[in-house]
């Protein structure tokens, strides 16, 4: 019965990805890009599996676009609501455009329905990892930080030390025994995304004691962390430019870089701050950046409907017009880091902290928060990521 529901579920899942091809024309290198999108969503091997998938995805897609597109819209402002519902189900219907980010996007204004054939959506993805895998890369690499962090230093890269980390309930590094010494920990999930798992825990008087109170001696720190997969890093602190627009916790660049010709470009970038209670930047407040000059031009709210903002909500200080340290340091860092040691990959998205010393890398990320990257910058495909696609497809 687990395996039936597990099934039911992941077929129910497939109602949301869109038809498994693009209907209609192509004109554009992200609609090309798409049309790998639908097979890359079914399951490989068993061919019976995968018609029942494709069936899934074909008479399931235009019930689950219409609920979604009702739900969508029952959030928004009553005027005109039955003329988004039907006019985000027909983009479904005809262009596998996702009722959700029909919404984000705001493709019933004029301004932003002229850029709908250069948007990248969220259903996108597995035509991102078709790209990669064709080119040999090894989701692994970014993935597993601790894989990460291994080639990056094998590379001289700068990133983020790595203290220790814990696999199936064993330390897998270092080869000595785990005794810290540093004043914060910042612990993370060792294949998580998005924050997944991480705490920072604060030296007091001969024990570390995290968030939530939790207080372990330093001798039994290894056997506390032991218990479940991550990786054990130093806490770093912001660079004072960037400081007093956090709650106190890390602020994170994302930088999206291509490959072409073994060149890496810089693509488009966003800042990450943290506010309220959270203790990662993630999905937090994002920040359009002018990639010339490294200077904040928009802020929206994502934890409050994508509101747009000018000031930090926890400490009022201004965001937008401000400029960023080590700009043109940390584009560098980005794309040297793509060419010279990740190269099998086509698109990647950077993670950077803006540390007092420098930027030091995060992680890599083969899934880059393409909808808060174009909430802020518009359309991707109005980028180099359209030349790039292009060159690989």
């Amino acid at each position: 019965m687990p395996r039936l529901r597990k099934a039911w579920a992941r077929l129910l899942a497939l109602t949301q990805y869109g038809f498994p091809f693009l209907p209609g024309r192509a004109s554009t290198p992200v609609e090309r890009l798409r049309r790998l999108t639908g097979p890359g969503h079914l399951p490989k091997g068993r061919r019976l599996l995968r018609h029942v998938a494709f069936a899934a995805m074909l008479f399931g897609w235009p019930a689950g676009a219409l609920r979604t597109a009702m739900r969508s819209a029952a959030s928004g402002p009553r005027h005109g609501r039955l003329r988004r519902i039907l006019d985000a189900w027909w983009l479904a219907v005809t262009r596998n455009v996702p009722p959700f980010e029909y919404r984000a996007y705001r493709l019933d204004q004029p301004e932003a329905r002229a850029g709908l054939p250069h948007y990248l959506f969220w259903t996108d993805l597995p035509a991102i990892a078709t790209l990669n895998a064709r080119r040999g890369a090894d989701v692994r690499d970014v993935q597993d930080k601790a894989r990460f962090s291994a080639i990056c230093e094998a590379h001289g890269l700068p990133a983020i030390p790595t203290l220790a980390a814990f696999r199936d309930g064993r330390q897998i590094l270092p080869d000595l025994p785990f005794a810290p010494e540093e004043p914060d920990l910042w612990v993370k999930g060792l294949t998580g995304s998005g924050g997944q798992g991480a705490a920072h825990w604060r030296r007091e008087r001969g024990s570390y004691r995290d968030g939530n109170g939790v207080r372990v001696a330093v001798a039994d720190v290894a056997d506390r962390m032991a218990k479940e997969d991550c990786i054990v890093q130093p806490r770093i602190a912001n660079h004072p430019a960037v400081a007093d627009i956090t709650n106190g916790a890390l602020a994170s660049l994302r930088v999206v870089t291509g490959l072409s010709e073994g060149r890496a470009v810089a693509l488009a970038a966003m800042l990450y701050l943290p506010s309220g209670t959270r203790t990662t930047s993630i999905a937090g407040i994002g920040c359009a950046i002018d990639l010339a000059r490294g200077v904040l031009t928009r802020a929206l709210d994502f934890r409050n409907d994508a509101r747009e903002i000018e000031v930090h909500p926890d400490t009022g200080n201004a965001i937008v017009g401000r400029t960023l340290p080590f700009w043109q340091e940390s584009l560098r860092l980005a794309t040297d880091a793509h060419q010279r040691a990740f190269d099998r990959f086509v698109f990647l998205g950077w993670d950077v902290a803006l540390a007092e010393g420098g930027p030091l890398l995060l992680e890599a990320n083969a899934g880059w928060s393409a909808l808060h990257l174009q909430r802020l910058n518009g359309p991707l495909g109005l980028t180099d990521f359209s030349r790039i696609v292009d060159a690989h497809i």
